[in-house]
């Protein structure tokens, strides 16, 4: 998300600002709204949250304000917003990752995903792209997987964190493909996808944003992407579903709140923030980052969320897949 620019801001604040009549009718919100954020500053979720302040933030008459609070796979950042009081004034920029799976893969979680985050609205989803070495001699994903066969325990794949959703999509590819490969766990993305050109890593399951420019530089392959469906960012690779039917792992962004928070405030931020994804100015923003733009009824969200609780948990429990 590096092209946001003031312009880009501006014209989605303007388009946001026809949502204003919806929420006129209560006094909310009457203070200051905290988004939290549970990554660090420059990444492309707190991106994505500052370009979503900077247009909802006149829509609602109040000032939103951003707090990172990265580290320990976002568990510490849920938990803020968690426990915080359900009157929709601290909001959580979530994911698939620190909301849905770190239940799963760690052993000491405060908080229920399903009982204590209310689920306001899906910003957009984000499929990963699986990317291989330019060094092996498969140039698709039905080469790949034939190629691992044929040589059994002699392949690895990288993951950005032990326990994430990369990791689990990996493990999703192997039990479905019926191969095997060695799990190399890293801090984050950028070293798996040095190792990858270099030949030592075999596959990665990466969001697309940092992996995009080495392919276009002929450094690494991009096999697949791992929607059911093509992204609409990245139209010309293939889905992973088109050679093995049924996968299906896809990563996303979302809006909570509290717990508890009013349906009437819940719903109506839920239409601010659709109304915001709806431009073309923000879905320019996130598509550059390689995300697919999506908005859902608050109610449809919740069950997105309480679905992937399930399939990751089971997933991760049959894999025995830790973070710990």
């Amino acid at each position: 998300m590096n092209g946001i620019n003031r312009r880009e801001l501006l014209a989605l604040s303007l388009a946001c600002a026809a949502a204003q009549p919806l929420l006129a009718q209560t006094n909310y919100p009457n203070k200051t709204i905290r988004m939290i954020v549970p990554f660090a500053a420059g990444g492309s979720v707190d991106m994505m949250g500052r370009a979503l302040t900077a247009a909802i933030s006149p829509v609602l008459g109040v000032p939103m304000v951003i707090e990172n609070r990265g580290g320990a796979g976002g568990i510490p950042a849920v938990s803020i917003v968690a426990s915080a009081p359900p009157d929709g004034h601290t909001l959580l920029v979530g994911s698939i990752g620190p909301v849905a799976i770190a239940p799963a893969v760690f052993s000491k979680v405060p908080f229920d995903p399903v009982k204590n985050l209310a689920p306001v609205a899906l910003i957009a989803k984000s499929p990963y792209l699986l990317v291989s070495s330019r060094h092996l001699p498969a140039t698709n994903l039905r080469e790949l997987i034939a190629l691992m066969k044929q040589k059994p325990g002699e392949f690895n794949f990288a993951s950005a964190g032990a326990g994430g959703p990369d990791h689990l999509a990996a493990e999703q590819f192997k039990r479905m493909a019926g191969v095997d490969a060695k799990h190399i766990p890293f801090k984050g993305a950028a070293a798996p996808l040095t190792e990858i050109g270099a030949g030592r890593i075999h596959f990665f399951f990466v969001s697309p944003l940092p992996a995009i420019p080495l392919v276009e530089a002929g450094l690494i392959r991009a096999l697949a992407v791992t929607g059911s469906t093509r992204s609409a960012a990245m139209p010309n690779i293939p889905t992973v579903a088109e050679t093995i039917p049924g996968y299906d792992v896809v990563g996303w962004y979302g809006m909570f709140a509290p717990g508890g928070t009013p349906p009437e405030i819940v719903n109506r931020l839920n239409q601010v923030f659709n109304t915001a994804i709806a431009t073309p100015e923000l879905q320019g923003i996130l598509r550059k980052a390689g995300l697919d733009p999506v908005a859902l009824s608050a109610e449809d969200f919740g069950k997105l969320v309480a679905n992937d609780v399930q399939v990751f948990g089971k997933l991760a429990r049959e894999a025995g897949v830790t973070a710990d």
